[in-house]
């Protein structure tokens, strides 16, 4: 699926249809802070925790990204204008600092954290 999307989106941004782009971008990040918001309280054991969160926001955490990279790489004003209020929705749909924080959002900020950052080092090998 994210190969496809990928596919989708260096396509169009291939053609110029930089609004687009940014649309699939705040689309893919309402989804995925949407899919940590509904994370439930009631979890597994704490040494599986990690490991739900992940299972239970991969497919979204992965389409957010399969839009986010390429336009980090090939795109221009309005993908990246778009880029830094998406990834401000999505942090506060993790972050430890909101008010009504539950448990999972905080492993959430770990999971995603950890997700980008194995995802940039296996792009740039």
């Amino acid at each position: 699926m994210a190969a496809d999307l990928k596919a989708e989106i260096l396509g169009e941004l291939g053609r110029g249809d930089e609004v687009a782009v940014a649309e699939r971008l705040k689309s893919a990040a309402v989804t995925f802070a949407a899919r940590i918001d509904s994370l439930e309280d009631a979890v597994p054991d704490a040494g599986d925790f990690l490991a739900w969160v992940l299972s239970e926001t991969s497919d979204d955490a992965e389409a957010f990204l399969a839009v986010a990279f390429p336009i980090l790489e090939y795109g221009r004003r309005a993908c990246l204008d778009a880029l830094s209020p998406t990834l401000r929705h999505v942090a506060l749909a993790t972050s430890a600092g909101r008010t009504d924080q539950a448990a999972t959002r905080v492993t959430a900020t770990c999971a995603l954290q950890g997700q980008l950052c194995s995802r940039r080092i296996r792009s740039e090998l």
